[in-house]
């Protein structure tokens, strides 16, 4: 296929409705309002990232079950498994999603989850993905659970108990059993952002540097086709209402490799606003246009109305920064 933006405009959003109510009459449910419920889709992602403003007092009171529902087909959370991700029940997603496969199927290997060691309460903290030369991308917030302040720079944290944390990012986490694994040690921090600065932070993996590795883009706009690709986790903090409504898009699967698509809302130099379904461990995934399989993004938080992600020219200034 060709590299021609695919844009997901009214038409395309109108047929993921025709297929959520046509699959609701199969299984015997009432037609939902889906605009109303989609609009107010904070419902189900509330609080889930730790990013989000107040909700909204009318929002609390939607029905969680319709909106997980719409959700699931409006904007799905897909396993991968095998190196391959699976085809959604939303004929107008599978459609798409089939046709997209070449350009998206070989950035899968290049994503994987940021893994830690003597750390008191955590295993993995978040997602990550490959740049050439065995740079690993993902978020400050993600590396500041293993990073520690050491005079102008950061070093790898000691723990409470005194012992010195260290931090892998592994290609697979797959749902599959039993679970493979394909850890690469993070050796070197070559940045850490600031407080208040775009969420982003770059280590050295030299066991990496000759694995596919994937390619930022700048080229995006309003409306174009993209995926997240990382490790949604399961968020303990949620009311059991939204734990309900988490618990129905994500199938109870959490913590290995997923695949959500969605589209662009807003663009800036420094931020691409999306509204692909995420939680928390997504901090650090690759939001990959889906025309091309390029990054356009690294996303790092969800809000009421929008997910969040560090626009690819912000990436690219700060590592030629960082690297010269």
């Amino acid at each position: 296929m060709s590299n021609e933006p695919i844009i997901l405009d009214e038409e395309f959003e109108a047929r993921l409705d025709n297929d959520l109510n046509d699959w609701l009459t199969q299984i015997a449910l009432p037609a939902v309002d889906v605009t109303d419920a989609f609009e107010k889709r904070a419902v189900a992602l509330d609080g889930i990232e730790g990013y989000n403003e107040e909700p909204a007092a009318e929002s609390r009171s939607i029905d969680v079950v319709p909106e997980s529902i719409v959700m699931i087909f409006k904007r799905p959370s897909i396993i991968i498994r095998n190196g391959s991700f699976q085809i959604p029940e939303s004929p107008t997603w599978a459609d798409l999603l089939r046709q997209v496969r070449p350009k998206i199927a070989p950035s899968l290997p290049a994503i994987g989850r940021i893994e830690v060691d003597n750390h008191p309460r955590l295993h993995a903290v978040g997602s990550a993905f490959l740049l050439p030369d065995g740079i690993v991308a993902t978020n400050r917030h993600v590396a500041m659970d293993f990073v520690e302040r050491q005079g102008e720079g950061y070093r790898f944290a000691v723990s409470s108990r005194g012992r010195q944390l260290s931090a892998a990012i592994d290609f697979r986490e797959e749902h599959t059993v039993p679970v493979i694994e394909d850890e690469h040690a993070l050796t070197d921090i070559l940045y850490v952002a600031d407080p208040g600065d775009p969420d982003l932070a770059f280590f050295k993996c030299p066991t990496a540097t000759e694995r596919e590795h994937l390619l930022l883009s700048t080229t995006v706009s309003p409306q174009d086709a993209v995926v997240t690709i990382g490790y949604p986790f399961e968020d303990g903090r949620l009311r059991p209402d939204l734990k309900e409504a988490a618990d129905r898009i994500f199938g109870n699967v959490y913590e290995v490799k997923r695949l959500a698509p969605g589209k662009v809302k807003s663009i800036d130099p420094v931020s691409v606003s999306h509204d692909c379904t995420t939680l928390h461990g997504n901090s650090g995934s690759a939001l990959l246009k889906m025309a091309t399989g390029e990054v356009v993004g690294i996303h790092h938080g969800g809000g009421i109305t929008a997910n969040y992600a560090v626009a690819a020219e912000e990436v690219l200034r700060t590592l030629e920064r960082i690297t010269g």
